[in-house]
């Protein structure tokens, strides 16, 4: 299930959340994104060809509203150096 609030700080950037759930990384071996945003604080399996970066912030899970809003800048920040990167 996800948190409230992460639902409601999603909500506010136009993100439905309603049909998602946490995923345990083995899911992620056949989806489609440009990276991975590993938060866990553990190492992460190798996801061949998928770019992956480590932040050190704490599990969304346990964040209240305005850390998830924090986070999303974040992913938000992330992106625009993907999309740049990309350009070069």
């Amino acid at each position: 299930m996800i948190a409230a609030s992460a639902a409601r700080a999603m909500t506010e950037k136009n993100i439905d959340l309603r049909e998602q759930f946490p995923k345990h990384v083995r899911m992620l071996s056949r989806a489609e994104f440009d990276v991975v945003v590993n938060m866990s604080g553990s190492l992460l399996p190798p996801l061949s060809g998928k770019a992956k970066v480590d932040w050190d912030v704490p599990d969304p899970v346990m964040m209240g509203y305005d850390d998830h809003c924090l986070v999303m800048a974040l992913v938000q920040e992330l992106r625009r150096e993907v999309l740049w990167q990309r350009r070069q």
